[in-house]
């Protein structure tokens, strides 16, 4: 259902004669009762004797209702209407309901037609007389103040709806003199009560200004005592507070000595660890090194044994003696060093202690003695 389709309907019901204004927006979500409203008033104006249910609270009643206008229509009007556009009741409503208006339209429009065609015929002798150039000017100058005068005439055809039924029920109404002086007593009447009610308002409004004057000048000399007792509290310098102070200025000294002992102990603890571990992957290198030694001063022995068979017990056992005393001079030398080097590396990896503040953490580690194995022992 366009726009302008919804517009003319509401122009054509209005033409028609029908009591309430309908807007555009009536169709754009369903409205039954509306559409319901709209076909009975038609069917009406086809036959004034017209059987029209008016009961539409249920859905029965609803169905009921359709059928029968769609009934009426067709042998009354010749129209035929879809079923389920008009339960629908939105805007698909207002193209089946909108064949109806456009009969009783162009039978009044065809009406006012004919009626305009008889005012409407001019002679063209007066037309074409000279005499009506100035009327047709003061025609021109009359037609620029359509559009004001149409804005103005529409905003009086939108109050005429409302306006119809009581202008209908003055005008065919007696009025008796009694009556209207009675109505008017009863106005002027109420108009005073009005009046000494707006007084009495008046009244009160004044006494209750004087009532909050009183509580707000109470309530600023409560609050220049708060702020005089705040600025006193504030100048007032407790007796605790050089306590506290000083406190609070050792417990800062106290911390920053904790942490710093604290971050030495972790340090420690993590070098402790260090050593640990290196200790364990160096045993086993010494003890192959040891085995290695070992090894050789057996292949050494064997050797010079069977190169000096032809000398004498002692000078043999003499020889022997010396050479093995060198060789395990020279083995224990070369493990004592092995086993120095890994802390001089490790020392260099830590160069620099981490240790702040006025104590100072000084050490180096511990030497590892060097050990033989039970087989050096042995030999």
């Amino acid at each position: 259902m366009s726009w302008r389709e919804t517009r003319n309907f509401s122009e054509m019901m209005r033409a028609l004669g029908y009591p309430r204004l309908i807007s555009i927006e009536n169709f754009r979500s369903p409205n039954f009762m509306l559409l319901a409203e709209i076909l009975k008033w038609l069917a009406l104006r086809f036959d004034a004797n017209a059987d029209i249910p008016r009961c539409l609270e249920t859905e029965q009643d609803r169905v009921l209702f359709i059928k029968m206008i769609v009934h009426f229509m067709a042998t009354k009007a010749f129209v035929k209407l879809n079923v389920k556009r008009l339960y629908r009741a939105d805007g698909y409503a207002v193209k089946e309901v909108l064949k109806i208006v456009n009969i009783l339209y162009s039978a009044l429009d065809g009406y006012q037609k004919h009626e305009e065609d008889e005012a409407a015929e001019v002679n063209v002798s007066e037309i074409l007389n000279v005499a009506r150039v100035k009327q047709l000017q003061q025609a021109r100058s009359l037609a620029s103040q359509l559009t004001s005068t149409g804005a103005t005439l529409h905003a009086y055809l939108a109050k005429e709806v409302d306006l119809r039924e009581a202008r209908n029920q003055a005008a065919n109404r007696q009025l008796d003199s009694e009556w209207v002086e009675e109505c008017l007593a009863v106005a002027r009447d109420n108009l005073r009560e009005e009046i000494r009610q707006a007084e009495q308002a008046l009244v009160n409004v004044a006494a209750d200004e004087a009532t909050l004057d009183s509580k707000i000048e109470k309530r600023r000399n409560e609050l220049e005592r708060n702020q005089k007792r705040l600025s006193t509290l504030q100048s007032v310098r407790p007796a605790y507070i050089e306590e506290y102070e000083q406190l609070e200025e050792e417990l800062t000294t106290l911390y920053s000595i904790y942490l710093t002992r604290f971050r030495n102990l972790v340090y420690l603890e993590n070098l402790k660890e260090e050593m640990m571990l290196a200790d364990e992957n160096r045993m086993p290198e010494e003890d192959l090194a040891a085995r290695a030694v070992v090894e050789d001063l057996r292949n050494i022995a064997e050797a010079s044994g069977g190169e000096e068979e032809d000398n004498d017990d002692d000078e043999e056992d003499a020889s022997d003696d010396r050479n093995l005393d060198s060789v395990l001079a020279a083995a224990i030398t070369d493990t004592a060093t092995m086993k120095q080097e890994p802390s001089a590396v490790d020392s260099t990896q830590n160069p620099v202690s981490p240790i702040t503040g006025d104590e100072k953490y000084s050490g180096t580690a511990p030497e590892i003695p060097a050990t033989f194995d039970d087989d050096e022992e042995d030999f």
